[in-house]
């Protein structure tokens, strides 16, 4: 792989990460194609050895995020997200449109990685956990107090704070 390129696979979810310099001096949506021309000849190899293996690849599944500062503007008018990603997949021509929120390994990301979405989801989960476990009990009858605090111990907060250490 190039030098600002990685990849990374995790059981069935893999990522093709580029990375190229992008700083003002330059023209950085000029920068943001190279990146997408390096995107896509990496994804060529990359289905071409899992051919080989004897795996594919669904094409409905594949997501696209160009990442930037937190305090820069859009990439452009036309496409504020940045440049949509042309690929060939079993011969086939794929469009890939960046997302505005992408999940990876349970983590939900946004293009200037501040972890609203992330954080807006874990507290919707964390809410519907608290909701199911009211129907075990209230004050008169059910389970005693120690045994909520538990179930909201063991339950609740792992959902409420997963990811807390990626995203503090």
């Amino acid at each position: 792989l190039p030098g600002n390129a990685s990849l990374q696979f995790y059981v069935d979810d893999g990522l093709i990460h580029v990375a190229g310099d992008l700083r003002p001096r330059n023209d950085r949506y000029e920068g943001l194609l190279y990146n997408n021309w390096l995107l896509q000849d990496l994804f060529s190899q990359v289905l071409t050895h899992l051919g080989r293996l004897g795996l594919s690849i669904e094409p409905d599944k594949l997501e696209l995020m160009h990442f930037r500062r937190a305090r820069e503007a859009k990439w452009s008018e036309a496409e504020p997200l940045g440049p949509k990603l042309r690929l060939q997949v079993g011969g086939q021509p794929h469009t890939v449109r960046p997302a505005e929120t992408m999940q990876y390994l349970g983590f939900f990301l946004d293009p200037k990685l501040s972890f609203r979405a992330h954080v807006k989801t874990c507290c919707a989960r964390a809410r519907s956990t608290v909701a199911a476990l009211r129907v075990l009990g209230n004050s008169a009858r059910g389970l005693s107090t120690v045994d909520k605090r538990r179930l909201y111990l063991s339950n609740v907060v792992p959902v409420l704070t997963y990811g807390a250490q990626l995203w503090w």
